[in-house]
């Protein structure tokens, strides 16, 4: 049976929301266990919270108006669950201590780089405003991310070579 688009939406959405709340865990987590870096990883993880309760809003607009969203861009959303399965399985690691500190934030690079990859942004096609506002503004709060991520490895990187000194 083939699925509505306004069912294909919804999966798609459903699978952010899970992807949101993983992403928001495995930072929770990098809080939990990094010791000076916490409030960084507490940002992360309030930030990405703050994602689900966007999609989540994002899922009641298109319930409350489906004939105004269509599918968009090719969208992989099995690419997004093998993702997410990855993600849990870091979330997993890192929780139990088999994920050195140093190396928690080059992961969390690399969440960010999968989700602009994912192009989830291109998946629904609408002229909703409120929705369209919603989706930008998560896109660029990923692009945020990685950079800000970025930016840490590089200070943590100068520390250690100012330290050995």
């Amino acid at each position: 049976m083939l699925k509505s688009n306004q069912q294909m939406i919804m999966d798609i959405l459903n699978t952010l929301t899970e992807t949101e709340l993983s992403v928001s865990e495995f930072y929770g987590t990098c809080a939990r266990i990094a010791g000076d870096d916490q409030d960084f990883w507490t940002r992360l993880e309030e930030e990405e919270r703050k994602h689900h309760a966007m999609v989540c809003r994002m899922m009641e607009m298109v319930t409350e108006k489906p004939d105004r969203f269509k599918m968009g861009q090719s969208f992989r959303e099995g690419a997004l669950r093998t993702f997410m399965g990855w993600l849990r399985e870091q979330t997993r690691r890192a929780a139990a201590g088999a994920i050195p500190a140093k190396d928690l934030l080059y992961v969390a690079r690399d969440i960010e780089q999968s989700l602009i990859e994912s192009k989830f942004h291109e998946a629904i096609q609408t002229d909703d405003a409120a929705f369209n506002g919603l989706l930008s503004s998560m896109h660029e709060d990923t692009f945020f991310h990685r950079e800000r991520i970025s930016r840490r490895i590089k200070e943590k990187a100068y520390s250690a070579i100012i330290l050995a000194r």
